[in-house]
Parts: C-alpha cells; structure tokens; sequence
C-alpha cells in the first residue's frame, strides 16, 4: 500500500516496530472475544426444543 501511495510530491514510509505486531494480535483477539460473546449470547437465547420439533 505504500508503494501505491507514492508520488513525485510525497512519499509514506513503512514503518513496522514490534509493539505494531503487540497492537494487531490486541486487537485481533479483542475482535474474536467480541464475537464469540455475541454468538454465545444468540445461543443461549436459542430454544432448542422448539426448533427440533419444528417440521419442514
């Protein structure tokens, strides 16, 4: 992405540091907790007998 940021006026360093890697695996697991606790919460509100008497 930098490279297509490039121009002859201005030019976008990449800069990677090991607390980048720290912050992306944070946010990262920050991300799946946020959705395994909202699939959590549509299974538990889930009525398992009804649904297994439901006919197709």
């Amino acid at each position: 992405m930098t490279s297509a940021f490039e121009t002859e006026l201005y030019r976008v360093p990449l800069v990677l540091r090991d607390a980048t890697y720290g912050k992306a695996a944070l946010i990262a697991l920050a991300a799946t907790l946020v959705c395994a606790a909202l699939v959590r919460r549509r299974l538990d509100r889930l009525d398992l007998i009804a649904v297994l008497k439901t006919r197709e």
